[in-house]
């Protein structure tokens, strides 16, 4: 996504924040190399979705959701150049 101050990227893997970059910027988020944008691999970097649960609470470490496969289901541009991302998991 991207709007006149920055742009964003999701992956439906894992809902995971994986780039955002103010506009004129580098990109603030850090991803490894080592990411392997699988199905069932966690990506390594940018910012991941924990739940239900973070740490060793359960298996796998920090939940299901940074492994699962996510829909979007909408996007929704508000006031202010505002945005709103709907994702589910699948």
């Amino acid at each position: 996504m991207k709007n006149n101050y920055a742009s964003a990227v999701i992956s439906l893997l894992g809902g995971h924040i994986t780039s955002f970059i103010p506009n004129g910027k580098s990109d603030l988020l850090w991803m490894s190399d080592k990411s392997a944008f699988e199905p069932g691999k966690a990506i390594r970097g940018g910012v991941p979705v924990c739940w239900p649960w973070f740490g060793g609470a359960g298996q796998p470490a920090h939940g299901l959701a940074r492994l699962s496969q996510w829909i979007q289901t909408g996007v929704t541009e508000k006031e202010n150049m505002r945005h709103t991302v709907d994702n589910f998991l699948k």
